[in-house]
């Protein structure tokens, strides 16, 4: 994963996320380090969340994270809470500030398209289970219907025999009634 790519991540999880019940201004710089270090601040004004790829040098809180704990709290996998308690971010500045964050609602919107993701792909693996299990019964009818066409045949043949027989037989007759006339 790329720096600008987490960074997307990030401002989509916190995408019209409802912040309204902090009435303070909050500034978190996060310092990514690993894959895709870098620098970015999430800003929480007038009950807004902004997410950008920029240093905030007059920050209240510095988040110092992993690429992949930020991927996971963006992703709705790990709060905040507990990668703090679990010691996967370090947090410098006002805590109490900090604390705020977590009546954030985060969107969990990179969940829900990875679950349409596979929910498609497990249609398609359905249709295509399907599909071969039609294959089976698609040559079982062809075959029926051959073995079908096949009686229908010489049913009719016999009919045609017959008929000639029959035919043969009233040609036979009426010569013979001609014949005895």
């Amino acid at each position: 994963m790329t720096y600008q790519e987490l960074v997307e991540k990030v401002k989509v999880a916190y995408n019209k996320a409802k912040a309204v019940e902090i009435t303070e201004h909050i500034a978190v710089q996060v310092n990514v380090e690993g894959e895709a270090s870098g620098i970015f601040y999430i800003e929480v004004a007038n009950g807004a969340v902004n997410v950008e790829p920029y240093d905030y040098h007059d920050h209240d809180v510095l988040v110092i994270a992993s690429t992949e704990v930020i991927s996971d709290i963006a992703d709705g996998k790990l709060s905040v809470e507990e990668a703090y308690a679990s010691a996967a971010i370090r947090v410098e500045g006002n805590l109490g500030k900090a604390a705020l964050l977590k009546q954030i609602e985060i969107k969990k919107a990179s969940k829900k398209a990875a679950t349409k993701t596979t929910a498609k792909k497990e249609t398609t693996s359905k249709k295509t289970t399907v599909n071969e299990e039609k294959k089976p019964a698609a040559k079982k009818i062809a075959t029926t219907a051959k073995k079908v066409e096949t009686k229908v045949e010489a049913a009719d043949t016999k009919a045609a025999e017959k008929k000639v027989t029959a035919t043969k037989k009233t040609t036979t007759k009426t010569t013979t009634i001609k014949a005895t006339k």
